[in-house]
């Protein structure tokens, strides 16, 4: 009788220690989880830092490391389609001026002016979001983005047995309630 007994508490403890180790695993998932969700919403609003030079064919980007500050790239644009939109801006603002309608005339005349004084900026929103996302993809080839507190790092920075920066390599959850 006593050894039954013992059996069935040695069953009961194997299955208390099993729920507990499940119990502890999932825990650890879930403040893995948190200190994710954590750092994909401050992600959202970081930016990689970049330095631009000019030359005569090309736009060079230059990537920063938000721990090192060690510079990677460049990245490589051709200056010839940013010479092509300037030419069909300056064509269609002579358009513009040479209308009929009065409203085009005042747009072209605006935008030559724009043009003379070396405006060189495209104000649209479209065109500024489409130089964001370019410059961020382009970033993501050269840098690595830690989704713990969402900076972009590169290659020396990163910790790849803990899958994070060297700033969050021993970011615990409790460390974010403080």
């Amino acid at each position: 009788m006593f050894d039954s007994l013992d059996r069935y508490m040695g069953k009961a403890r194997r299955a208390a220690e099993k729920a507990r180790d499940a119990s502890e695993r999932a825990m650890e998932v879930a403040e893995d989880s948190a200190l994710r969700i954590r750092g994909k919403a401050m992600g959202l609003f970081e930016r990689p830092k970049t330095r631009t030079v000019e030359t005569r064919f090309k736009l060079l980007t230059y990537f920063t490391c938000s721990t090192c500050g060690a510079e990677i790239g460049p990245a490589e644009e051709s200056k010839v389609k940013h010479t092509m939109d300037r030419l069909t801006a300056e064509t269609r603002a002579i358009f513009n001026v040479i209308s009929v309608n009065p409203v085009k005339q005042a747009m072209g005349g605006a935008q030559i002016a724009g043009i003379a004084l070396g405006s060189r900026a495209d104000p649209s929103f479209k065109s500024l979001l489409e130089r964001d996302v370019i410059r961020d993809h382009r970033s993501k080839t050269l840098l690595i983005q830690c989704e713990y507190c969402g900076k972009y790092h590169c290659s020396s920075c990163w910790n790849v047995d803990r899958d994070r920066c060297v700033n969050c390599q021993d970011l615990e959850f409790r460390d974010i309630l403080l």
